[in-house]
Formats: structure tokens, sequence, C-alpha cells
């Protein structure tokens, strides 16, 4: 983030796939959640599920700064029962998930700030 951003504040989306790699097992009752928020004072993280469908290709945005239509985010899914709760992954689909970064005004310079989100997830094996 460029000192101009972090001196006005300002809050960036990003999407990502959770992608279900394995040959023949499922992810089931998958759990995304934030173990760890940012080691930043000055700013915060959150996640909210993507809208496409399974193994569909989730909506583009205009820009970094323009918020996701219709994405719930959420600042309180720090642990697997509070976690978000997408659907079961088949192997080989994936499922779309969203980043949330809210940098405060005046947010002083940090080095390797850091964020931990965990995916989780059972299997029928």
């Amino acid at each position: 983030m460029s000192g101009s951003e972090s001196a006005s504040g300002e809050t960036e989306y990003r999407a990502v796939y959770i992608h279900n790699g394995h040959a023949s097992l499922s992810m089931q009752n998958v759990r995304v959640y934030i173990s760890s928020n940012t080691s930043s004072p000055d700013d915060t993280w959150e996640i909210g599920l993507g809208t496409a469908a399974l193994n569909a290709t989730e909506q583009t945005i205009v820009d970094e700064n323009t918020a996701p239509t219709g994405v719930t985010f959420s600042a309180a899914a720090i642990s697997y029962a509070t976690g978000l709760a997408p659907p079961d992954i088949p192997f080989g689909q994936h499922k779309a998930i969203w980043y949330k970064r809210i940098v405060s005004a005046g947010a002083a310079a940090f080095n390797n700030d850091t964020v931990t989100v965990n995916i989780d997830c059972d299997t029928a094996a």
C-alpha cells in the first residue's frame, strides 16, 4: 500500500478460490476462518463467501476498491465454530472466497504484516 493510500485510509478486496485438488474425495464440512488477524495495529481483515455457484467463475469487480455485490463480510469468523461454511466441494472443483482489508487513515508503515486464514474440512476416508 502506498503512503498516500495509508494516509487517507483504504479498503481493498480480493477474491481467491478454495480448490479441492484431491483425485476422489470431497471436502466436507468446510470452514473458513481468520485464526490470526493482522499483526499491524492499523488494519483488519474480513472474509466472505463468493456469490458464484460451486465450480463457477466469481464476479469481477471494477477495481480493488469496489466491493463485490452480494458478499457479506465477517470479522467474527475467528474459529472453526464461527467460521464461514461454504458447501461441500467435490474433488476437482472450487468455491470463491473474498478478502476485505481495511486500512485505517493515518496508518503507520509496518513491515511483514501477516494474517492467517484457515480452511478446514473433513473427508469420507
